[in-house]
């Protein structure tokens, strides 16, 4: 199994009814986290976390580049 991360992006911007103006699904994910049924978690928690780490940090580098 493959797991890929992405980030959804909303604008309200220039709505004065706080009504959605855009949408926008961004991938965030470097590289997709790939599990088998062979595999221990013990074994790959460490680099899930990293994984996850790297993910949220593209995120938020795409919410801040949006500002």
């Amino acid at each position: 199994m493959e797991a890929t991360a992405f980030a959804r992006l909303e604008s309200y911007e220039h709505s004065d009814e706080r009504e959605l103006v855009s949408e926008d699904y961004s991938p965030t994910s470097l590289e997709p986290f790939v599990i088998t049924w062979k595999t221990r978690e013990s074994e790959i928690t460490a680099a899930f976390e990293r994984w996850l780490d790297a993910s949220l940090a593209v995120a938020i580098k795409e919410f801040g580049d949006r500002l």
